[in-house]
Order: structure tokens, then sequence, then C-alpha cells
């Protein structure tokens, strides 16, 4: 096996040859991303919540009602937030969400509306002669009086219904009567029992 050849003095005096991936990186680039890196710590800093349970839209009902123009659409309310699951017709999906048209829940004195909205119902309740056992949500924290009653007296006077308008105050009332509970209703049983321990049955 012959010897290599020693490399000629043109040769040596040639700059080695590049290895990709070893070049250090420009100081430009350090400098950019230090600053894009400080850049971003000091707006999460400034800027970012503490991402805890109270963030986020901090305006209380009396907040959103001064900033409304005029009384609420029960129309528009019913459409936010009911139809998805009573349907546009109020007539329900059976077996699943109840029907509001022609119940007596609905009907019957505006009290019992009234907690249903705030407080929600989870348990079994009789509908016009069907069983339901879902849940329905708590409407206190996102709707505040005056929605609640043009909500229920949309209800009460729609889908074949025919019962009296609702009052805000009638709405404010049982807010406040039940501001300790925070569980729901546990069904049609505990609702009759609460409409007949109300200290004021409402119309």
């Amino acid at each position: 096996m012959s010897r290599e050849r020693a490399a000629s003095p043109q040769a040596a005096r040639e700059a080695p040859e590049p290895i990709e991936g070893r070049e250090p990186a420009p100081i430009f680039v350090w400098v950019t991303g230090f600053a894009v890196a400080l850049f971003g710590f000091a707006y999460y800093g400034f800027f970012t919540g503490r991402f805890t349970a109270d963030e986020g839209d901090s305006r209380t009902a009396q907040l959103v009602a001064a900033s409304r123009k005029g009384p609420p659409d029960g129309a528009a309310v019913f459409a936010r937030i009911c139809s998805a699951c009573h349907q546009p017709t109020g007539l329900g999906v059976l077996g699943v969400y109840p029907p509001l048209a022609r119940s007596s829940w609905v009907l019957g004195e505006a009290g019992t509306p009234i907690r249903i909205v705030l407080l929600g119902v989870s348990g079994e309740i009789d509908v016009e002669g069907h069983t339901y056992r879902g849940l329905m949500p708590t409407w206190r924290a996102a709707l505040d009086d005056e929605e609640v009653a043009a909500v229920l007296t949309y209800v009460r006077s729609h889908f074949g219904n025919e019962a009296p308008p609702v009052d805000a105050a009638a709405v404010a009332a049982l807010r406040a009567l039940y501001a300790s509970r925070s569980t729901p209703w546990t069904g049609g049983a505990e609702l009759e029992q609460a409409a007949k321990q109300a200290p004021g049955r409402q119309p």
C-alpha cells in the first residue's frame, strides 16, 4: 500500500473545508432573538390576566342593563338561550327537552318559571304527561332581572300560551330569596314545594 503524498505548499495554504452546522450564529441573530423574548415577557406581564375563575367579563347585571338601550327583547333572549333545546316552536324534543307550549310549569304562577330560569333543574320532572330527567342549566348569572322577565313574558304569551306577563321586580325578589343557594332544583316535586312555601305567591 503506497504512502499518501505530502500536501503541496499551495494546498497547505488553502482554507479548511467548512463543516456544516458548526458555524456560530451571527451576532444580530442573538440580539434580535433576545429582544423578541424580552418583549414577549414584558407583554405577558403587563397584559395577561391571572387565569382565575373571576377573570373575563367583569360587568355586573346592573352595568349590562345600564348599557342597554331600551328594554330587553324577550324574543331575542329566547332565540339566544332557549330555542336550541326547547326549539323555536316551543315544542321541545319529546323525552329529551320538555315543551314550553301549553306547559303547566309555564302557565302557572309566575314564581315557578322564574325559579326554573334562575337556578335550573336537575332531576325528574313531568311535563304534559311525559317524564324528563335532563339538566336545565341556571341562567342566574347570565341574565339580569329584566331579561328573565322579558323572556318569560315572551314564552307565556307565545306558542299558544296565554298567561300574564312577568314583572322584573318579582324576578329580583326571588333572586334575592335564593341568593345563597348554589344548586339547581332537584325536580318537579321540589319546585312544587318551593311554590307552596313562597312568602308571596306570584300571580
